[in-house]
């Protein structure tokens, strides 16, 4: 369900913010001079059906934000089995 992908230099990404003045945080460079990856990530309606079948099997339907839990479980696992493979670092907000 979670179909939009889109890599991006954090630098573009912070010198954005700061050159519109935006009210938003830098993301951190990890101390790495020749750019860091970020993955700017988003859902279209194909999100629907894995997350009504996700609440569907949860024990508490009821649970608060269940839409953010059902995202936050979905790319934690997808952090997990990428960190297994390759060493990657992560940070997200």
């Amino acid at each position: 369900g979670i179909d939009i992908v889109h890599p991006l230099d954090v630098r573009w990404y912070n010198e954005h913010v700061v050159e519109h003045e935006l009210p938003l945080s830098a993301l951190p460079t990890l101390d790495r001079q020749d750019g860091t990856l970020a993955l700017l990530i988003g859902n279209s309606r194909a999100l629907w059906a894995p997350f009504l079948a996700w609440i569907r099997a949860q024990p508490d339907p009821t649970m608060p934000d269940p839409l953010d839990t059902f995202i936050s479980s979905v790319i934690n696992l997808a952090v997990e089995k990428l960190t297994s493979v390759h060493g990657t670092r992560v940070v997200h907000d």
